[in-house]
């Protein structure tokens, strides 16, 4: 019963105060005005005064600005935040340019409050409902256990929340606090947002007043405007700056560098970038008038050729926080005249950029920020042909900042991702440029490229961002395919062979998980076909050809070929037991036993199955011990063990069995996981048979609340609900079995109606829910 106790222990009260994540946000010194602003967003999200407890809250408060890039929405918000910090128990600020950052964002905020412990860290989909569910009842003590909303003395926290860079406001749906009881503030380029999020307020942000901008423009620049001529001059600046904010910092340094009077400033650009640009600049678009008038004031040809190919450089890269250990290094491959700021002359770049605006140093982090319209302003100078090269620049920067041993890919190990967490969003926004700019690659960045695309999708499919994970592979798998015929080769000597074998890998396994046997089994063969001829060419095939194997006879089985599956898995097994560190007793081809297994059950052949299981077991004891967390594999194993004995009607061994599965993923993957629940409903069953009714309330009540966590969970989150629905009946407790039925019934239609299958009129037994649920959660 202690694994059941652990379950319905308090949940711990949240860490608060809690505004860390305010500090990455940098205040600017030069910020001014926007008084009538600052007033709106205070009267708009302003919390009330009195304590706010269960019932006595006035629900969500959000205010979105709106406007062009650089006209200062961020730094209002920022300011904002600072100034009314004394007002919120918590402060959160969320990266809203993509699903990724999102998600990132919201595994931060978990962490922060403390809500998640560290084996659940991985998941973003439990990280975003503890977080959601923390937001709609913020309490700041701890909580009973099985709470559904906390006791009305419980007092809640008071929080804000802020969006920044929702220009995709649709990617906001899963994120939106909508039952909140806090403060909203969003930053968008997209008007719409202030629709499509139903805020109580917002407004779109215009850019300074001529006098107002004229003020700023002269305090950034330290100019002194009290003669007539000098005031004058800085007004008509002003306005062929257009009042932009962004635009005023850049021409502030101009300005002190050349050491110009406001009208000698004006003289000399007089009739060149900051007239004739912008005012015969083609039927632009506001934004792209926007952009072109702040690139007439970088004076990128003013810059030392190290500045300005930094700045290139970082223009491909994701704006919010580039490690600077990546652009330091050196390539050998690019001559000097083509990339000249490292290493020796990466600091004179670095202090010349800064110095100008155009970009931001964080000393104590070593890493640096740029604003978007700094870089798409930077892009769109380069020619085609610097474009092209800058490119494939970046993409070898990042690769090589990626480096592991061949060996290690696909291998789940959690200590390659801390490199691949800094690189990642790089190698997305570098994707994002590419996907824009239609631009057509050399063979050898084309094959570089889709290197990286793979390595990222294959490290978002690993840490549960299979969506953000498709579209990577999917182009990757189309660079790889049009390859023209010669030969390739990364800093390993893997050629296009082996790349476009590692790409059908990613996505075999990634349809696998989408429960896809159609595609699952399409992409296999390809990989085994792709793998089989790069391994041949080695003096011995290695451990990738075993996994070949073992992905297609994981196909197999998705697809119902169980002896297909079993073959398969043997040959694989095979191989990887010729292993060296499967002879030294060091490894041991875990998937190929396990698909095996799999394979075995499903023919009924559970006598075959239980001693590779026993053996598997004992190997993983004697390696990593009794109480073995390394891994989730040794979960896996128990619970396959565990329905073994429950086929044989042996109840109790089962039991044991998949209690020491729940130890497992609880101390590997953590309490929200789905195999944890998978196991749960399993004990939960076994509790009801032996009227054990609090154990089995508790294990079901767990195993429902994180199935709903996994849209692709909806078959098993049916199937609990029915079966608890047959204990709730059995213990008399009709009203709650009846309106369980119902819900089991509802998600059974959602399930037949994706899958387009026929679905049962009135499904009422245990294999009309299972049919679409994995047989061992059966």
């Amino acid at each position: 019963m202690a694994a059941i106790m652990d379950f319905s222990s308090p949940v711990r009260a949240p860490k608060l105060p809690c505004k860390s994540m305010l500090k990455s946000q940098n205040i600017s010194p030069d910020f001014f005005g926007r008084s009538q602003v600052l007033t709106q967003l205070h009267e708009v999200l302003q919390p009330p005064e009195c304590p706010l407890t269960h019932g006595n809250t006035n629900g969500l408060r959000s205010f979105v600005l709106c406007g062009f890039g650089g006209v200062g929405k961020t730094q209002i918000a920022i300011h904002y935040a600072n100034s009314e910090a004394h007002q919120y128990d918590a402060i959160f600020w969320v990266q809203a340019d993509d699903v990724d950052k999102l998600a990132k964002s919201f595994r931060d905020i978990a962490f922060e409050l403390q809500l998640i412990q560290a084996a659940e860290a991985s998941d973003p989909i439990i990280n975003r409902n503890v977080v959601m569910e923390w937001l709609s009842a913020p309490y700041k003590g701890s909580l009973p256990s099985h709470h559904d909303v906390p006791e009305t003395a419980q007092e809640y926290a008071k929080w804000l929340i802020i969006f920044d860079n929702a220009d995709k406001p649709e990617l906001l749906r899963d994120f939106w606090p909508a039952s909140g009881n806090g403060s909203a503030l969003v930053t968008s380029r997209d008007p719409l947002a202030k629709v499509f999020l139903h805020p109580a307020c917002g407004l779109d942000l215009q850019p300074f007043m001529r006098e107002e901008a004229a003020h700023f423009l002269a305090r950034l620049s330290a100019s002194n405007t009290e003669s007539n001529a000098d005031s004058e001059s800085t007004l008509i600046l002003s306005d062929r700056l257009g009042g932009f904010p962004l635009a005023l910092v850049h021409v502030a340094p101009i300005i002190r560098r050349k050491d110009l009077n406001m009208k000698e400033m004006l003289e000399q650009y007089n009739g060149r970038a900051l007239h004739s640009e912008i005012y015969h600049f083609t039927d632009p678009s506001p934004h792209d008038k926007y952009t072109h008038t702040l690139s007439t004031v970088w004076e990128l040809e003013d810059l030392s050729n190290p500045a300005l190919h930094l700045l290139e450089t970082i223009a491909f890269m994701d704006p919010d926080a580039i490690d600077e250990s990546i652009v330091k290094m050196r390539l050998d491959k690019y001559p000097r005249e083509d990339f000249g700021y490292m290493p020796e002359s990466y600091e004179d770049a670095i202090t010349s950029l800064a110095s100008a605006s155009l970009i931001k140093r964080d000393m104590d982090r070593k890493q640096l920020t740029v604003h978007r319209v700094v870089q798409e302003g930077t892009r769109n100078r380069m020619s085609t042909q610097r474009f092209t090269l800058v490119f494939g620049h970046v993409v070898e920067l990042l690769l090589k900042a990626w480096y592991h041993e061949p060996e290690e890919k696909f291998t789940h190990l959690k200590v390659l991702w801390d490199v691949a967490t800094l690189v990642s969003p790089h190698a997305i926004h570098i994707k994002s440029v590419y996907d824009r700019s239609g631009s057509k690659l050399d063979p050898d960045i084309t094959f570089a490229f889709a290197r990286l695309l793979q390595k990222n999708g294959w490290f978002l499919f690993e840490t549960g961002f299979p969506k953000s994970a498709a579209p990577l592979l999917e182009l990757a798998l189309r660079l790889s395919d049009g390859l023209p015929s010669k030969t390739y080769s990364d800093s390993h000597g893997q050629d296009e062979h082996v790349l476009h074998a590692d790409v059908l890998f990613c996505l075999a396994s990634l349809s696998s998980d989408y429960n896809h046997p159609a595609d699952a089994l399409r992409y296999a063969e390809r990989h085994f076909e792709v793998r089989m001829v790069a391994e041949k060419r080695k003096q011995s095939m290695g451990r990738h050809a075993g996994l070949a194997y073992t992905e297609l006879g994981l196909a197999y089985i998705l697809n119902e070929r169980f002896e297909d599956a079993i073959m398969a898995n043997r040959a694989g097994r095979a191989l990887l037991m010729e292993l060296p560190s499967f002879k030294e007793r060091k490894y041991w081809p875990d998937f190929a036993v396990i698909h095996e297994v799999i394979a075995l059950i499903r023919l009924e052949r559970d006598a075959e199955a239980l001693p590779m299981l026993q053996e598997a077991i004992a190997f993983r004891e004697r390696r990593f011990g009794p109480n073995d967390t390394q891994s989730f594999k040794l979960g896996l194993y128990l619970q396959l063990s565990g329905l073994v004995y429950l086929r044989k009607g042996d109840q109790d061994t089962s039991f044991q069995y998949y209690q020491r599965a729940l130890a497992n993923y609880r101390a590997t993957v953590g309490d929200h996981y789905y195999r944890t629940s998978q196991v749960s409903v399993k004990l939960a069953e076994y509790h009801a048979i032996n009227n054990q009714v609090e154990a089995a309330s508790i294990y079901f009540d767990q195993a429902l609340k994180n199935f709903a966590h996994y849209d692709l969970m909806k078959p098993e989150l049916a199937l609990a609900k029915h079966k608890k629905a047959k204990f709730m009946h059995e213990i008399g407790d009709f009203a709650a079995a009846q309106e369980l039925a119902k819900e089991a019934r509802q998600l059974y239609m959602e399930v037949v109606s994706a899958n387009h299958a026929t679905a049962v009129d009135a499904p009422c037994d245990d294999d009309d829910f299972e049919e679409f649920v994995p047989f061992w959660s059966r």
